[in-house]
This record gives C-alpha cells, sequence and structure tokens, in this order.
C-alpha cells in the first residue's frame, strides 16, 4: 500500500514538472516571437481567451514562416554547389537519434524515419563536432539518410552547434565525384 501510494505521488509530482516545463517551453516560445517581431505586442484583442487564440495562430504561422525560410536556404545552397541532397537533420532530447528538419533532394531514397546518431559519417560528426568532407563515400550505409543504395560521390556534415550544445548536423551530398572545396566548405 506504502509503494501504490508513493508511485501515485511521484506520478503526480511528474505530471505537474511537465505541465510546468510545458508551459515554460510555450512562454519562452512566445517571448521568442515577440522579440522577433512574430507576435505583435499589441494584439487587437485583450481578452485573455482570445488574445491567447490570436497568438497560438500568429506563433504557429511563424513556425511555418521559419520552415519555409529553411528550405528556400537549402534550395538555394543545392543550387549553387550542384548537390543532389541538403537536408538539416535535428538531435532528439536524448541525443540518440536525428530526424530531418528540412530536406531538399532529388534522390527518391531519402529515409524519413529517425536515424541513429551514431550511424555512419553522422555518428563521426555528432561525437567529434567538427565537419566531415569525404569523397566517394563507401555506399548508403557510410551516409545512413538514405534508405537504399544512391550513387554519392562526395559528401560533406557540419555540426549545428548553439552556444556551444550540438543541436543537429547540415549536410550535403554530389552524385559526382568533385570534392568540396575550402570554399565550398565555408558556405
Amino acid at each position: 500500500a506504502a509503494n501504490l501510494v508513493f508511485m501515485q505521488i511521484e506520478v503526480a509530482r511528474r505530471r505537474r514538472e511537465n505541465k510546468r516545463q510545458l508551459s515554460e517551453e510555450i512562454r519562452t516560445m512566445r517571448e521568442d516571437a515577440r522579440d522577433f517581431r512574430l507576435i505583435s505586442t499589441a494584439l487587437t484583442s485583450s481578452e485573455g481567451r482570445n488574445r491567447e487564440a490570436e497568438e497560438t495562430k500568429l506563433t504557429r504561422g511563424a513556425v511555418e514562416a521559419i520552415h519555409q525560410s529553411m528550405f528556400f536556404l537549402l534550395e538555394m545552397l543545392k543550387k549553387s554547389l550542384g548537390l543532389q541532397t541538403c537536408i538539416l537533420l535535428w538531435l532528439d532530447d536524448q541525443g540518440k537519434s536525428l530526424r530531418i528538419k528540412e530536406l531538399v533532394t532529388d534522390s527518391n531514397m531519402v529515409n524519413e524515419l529517425p536515424i541513429p546518431a551514431q550511424a555512419g559519417a553522422l555518428g563521426g560528426i555528432i561525437k567529434n563536432r567538427v565537419m566531415l568532407n569525404l569523397k566517394s563515400p563507401r555506399g548508403s550505409r557510410s551516409i545512413p539518410y538514405y534508405k537504399g543504395p544512391e550513387d554519392i560521390g562526395a559528401f560533406v556534415g557540419v555540426p549545428v552547434l548553439d552556444d556551444g550544445h550540438l543541436r543537429g548536423v547540415l549536410c550535403a551530398d554530389r552524385a559526382t565525384d568533385q570534392v568540396f572545396g575550402e570554399k565550398e566548405e565555408r558556405l
């Protein structure tokens, strides 16, 4: 009985903590949206519920605008560097898997499922937090965002760092074996 009571108390405590963390994340997201002028500080409605609904709609729109900006940036990189695929992979909270945050590709072999963070070339980038430039990587096993065989002549992966914390990996590859030069690495 004591164990059951303890478990119920612990579950209730964790639920409260999760709810508090979620509220804090939403508050932070709204502050960021205001800072970036995605949400006006003087919305049309001052009534609590209506104002909250307006903020939610504006925040959703802002996030969509950021995704569009990322897509166009990756599209520009793909065209300017002659890439087959340009992909931004984001680490999960545990740092164990990567998922696609944004993608531009000519290939139909890109795996849209989560990828183990230590898989192939991505594992080296994540572990060492340094850029990796490969000429003719050994098949799609070394480039795990492909689910099947794909001709890859050159690959470059760059860790995405935020205040020293690893957030993800930006990857680019070409079908041709033209290795990425120093200027292309910087770009």
